[in-house]
């Protein structure tokens, strides 16, 4: 009777293995995916930018959703009144300036306006103290920007608080600004305004990651690899433990 609970805590252990080694797995293989994903954006912002082409006119929000990655684009309209979206980039360290602007003929596209540095500016302080303050909006203006896509969603990135984002996604800024173009985000190619306390703003980055594509194929080559690895130890594993009761068996 006391076999029983030992074969039934013995199952339970080998099932748990099997679930933290497929966890693993799993996770091995979506950071190299991502990281895969990274390499492929970075090839695209490092052709753009040593292949410049002239700018295209975009008149219509179907033009805009048309673009490709990095295409310069030249758009014509206006800053809504709408409160300042704060959005974290790692590289460089700091926080893109972000607010709505609305096409002449129609639709509306979320602008990166300008960039502050985590050393001189806090987002999360400055929007605690001025709660839902709206700027004033602009005369009609003409942007040249760069139109980025937009990931479908993220992975590791924690929701943001109110006007303040972790990682643009088109499901981020779908939450955000229902009415505003999804896919599609545009870097402004200079600052435009400034800042609270008359911080003045420098040109946003191009992008939210910086890292040459050598380095994103670097982190996916290696987290793929681990999870070669892990799977061939895996198999190892398994196949010792079926090979084990054959070799520890007594002779007849």
């Amino acid at each position: 009777m006391s076999r029983a609970p030992d074969g039934g805590a013995a199952r339970f252990a080998r099932w748990a293995a099997l679930a933290a080694f497929l966890a693993c797995e799993i996770f091995l293989l979506g950071l190299a995916g991502w990281q895969w994903q990274r390499y492929q954006q970075a090839l695209v912002r490092e052709a753009a930018a040593h292949n410049p082409r002239p700018p295209r006119e975009i008149a219509a929000i179907a033009d805009l959703a048309d673009a490709a990655p990095q295409e310069r684009v030249i758009v014509r309209g206006r800053f809504l009144p709408q409160p300042t979206q704060y959005i974290w980039t790692p590289s460089p360290p700091g926080w893109i300036w972000a607010e709505l602007f609305q096409l002449e003929r129609g639709g509306a596209v979320l602008v990166q306006r300008g960039f502050a540095s985590a050393a001189v500016f806090d987002p999360p302080r400055v929007a605690s103290a001025t709660g839902e303050d709206v700027r004033a909006g602009s005369d009609t203006m003409t942007l040249t920007a760069r139109a980025q896509r937009l990931p479908a969603s993220g992975r590791f990135v924690p929701p943001g608080d109110g006007r303040i984002w972790y990682g643009a996604t088109q499901a981020e800024l779908a939450r955000v600004f229902p009415e505003a173009l999804a896919s599609r985000i545009l870097v402004a190619e200079r600052a435009h305004g400034l800042a609270e306390d008359g911080l003045a703003l420098a040109p946003p980055p191009r992008g939210f990651a910086g890292l040459p594509p050598s380095r994103h194929l670097g982190y996916a080559l290696t987290w793929a690899v681990l999870a070669l690895a892990l799977a061939a130890v895996g198999a190892i594993f398994v196949r010792e433990r079926r090979h084990a009761p054959r070799r520890e068996a007594p002779a007849p």
